[in-house]
């Protein structure tokens, strides 16, 4: 066995050991070790890593959230110690370091801890997504002064209304922080870290984007528009049609464009949604 794929096989291993969080690693670990094979010694890898399994939220369409509640979890937090080890074995050979799948990475305690240990491996490209709502004065310094690539805010609407129905959350409140990273960035002449924001477009929001284009397009420098993943019937709202989303994302970088914003958009697919 090559060292490279032996240190990917015991990174995947400790990772499974110590978290439920990873129990889907298996197929992916083995994808990893067929890469190995072709790129030894380059940075290949590109890695998500929750270190919890909560959220401070309880969005309506969110279906981590609901199959949370139906399997009644406790809480999990990834210790730092364990995070070093598999740090250890993977972050050399990782290209791109997302620290959040699916759940609030600003829930673990010390969060920056976790960022600064993926620092020492010179990771090119680091970030996280995040509701943005637990962030304080002094976290927003410290992901400037880390310089963090890369934070994706989730937003899903333009009005406090529709924000609150949809997250369950203060919009203002998230203003507030966001206004917090370009009042700070500006003032330290700095682009890091880059803001996007991700929009989960369906039914309800769907008429609000382009005014969300229009109001806050002066916080972030690139917007993301996914449709919505439906996969329990207690979701109250409902994907697009295929013309329906494209039509929005078309009309959607055409403000981006004039505003100076880049706009991406992936159409995650369904059975026979004509796609």
């Amino acid at each position: 066995m090559t060292p490279i794929k032996e240190r990917l096989k015991t990174a995947l291993e400790d990772a499974r050991r110590i978290s439920p969080l990873f129990n889907d690693l298996e197929q992916f670990g083995r994808i990893l070790l067929i890469k190995a094979k072709r790129y030894l010694g380059r940075r290949y890898l590109s890695v998500n890593i929750d270190t919890n399994n909560r959220c401070n939220l309880a969005c309506k369409y969110c279906h981590v959230h609901l199959a949370r509640v139906d399997q009644k979890e406790p809480p999990i937090f990834l210790d730092i110690n364990d995070y070093a080890r598999i740090a250890q074995q993977l972050f050399p050979l990782t290209q791109r370091l997302f620290l959040s799948c699916a759940t609030e990475p600003l829930l673990t305690r010390n969060f920056m801890d976790y960022v600064r240990v993926a620092k020492q491996y010179q990771v090119p490209t680091i970030g996280f997504v995040t509701n943005g709502l637990l962030f304080t004065d002094e976290l927003i310094k410290q992901c400037v002064a880390e310089k963090i690539d890369l934070i994706q805010f989730s937003i899903d609407a333009a009005l406090p209304e529709t924000y609150a129905e949809i997250r369950g959350g203060d919009l203002a409140k998230l203003l507030v922080v966001l206004e917090g990273f370009r009042s700070i960035k500006a003032s330290l002449g700095t682009t890091k870290p880059e803001i996007q924001e991700n929009y989960t477009i369906f039914d309800r929001n769907a008429a609000e984007l382009p005014l969300f284009i229009k109001k806050y397009h002066h916080l972030f420098q690139q917007l993301n528009i996914g449709n919505l993943i439906k996969t329990d019937e207690r979701v109250p709202y409902h994907r697009l049609p295929p013309k329906e989303f494209d039509l929005a994302v078309q009309n959607a970088r055409k403000l981006g464009q004039d505003l100076g914003i880049m706009v991406t958009a992936v159409y995650y697919r369904k059975k026979n949604d004509g796609r």
